[in-house]
């Protein structure tokens, strides 16, 4: 067996190895985001721009007919269906070179 074939040979193996690795690997999704993701800072004129904003969120939402863990209605049938919460975020962008931009987002999940 010449020196190229085991060089290919040992790369291929390699491969199959990494391949195998990042399947069985778990993934990081990240789920659903509240705030959304906000790019528009990138497409500012400025050479440096910031940008901060916080979101209150109130959900009126209540449920009916609600029933205790063993079916008893000892107080109440009804049960709040989502608390409130805050979506803070910040970006902040900045001109590398001419024509490439650089930005930092930040937003809760």
């Amino acid at each position: 067996m010449n020196i190229l074939r085991l060089k290919a040979l040992a790369g291929a193996g390699c491969f199959s190895i990494a391949l195998i690795g990042a399947a069985m690997h778990p993934a990081h999704a990240g789920g659903l985001e509240r705030g959304g993701y906000d790019i528009d800072l990138l497409f500012d004129p400025a050479p440096v721009a910031t940008e901060a904003e916080a979101t209150y969120v109130m959900p009126d939402r209540k449920y009916k007919n609600a029933t205790g863990p063993l079916g008893f209605n000892f107080l109440s049938s009804t049960a709040d269906g989502a608390e409130p919460y805050w979506v803070p975020r910040i970006g902040v962008k900045a001109q590398v070179v001419q024509g490439v931009d650089c930005m930092v987002d930040y937003s809760q999940p």
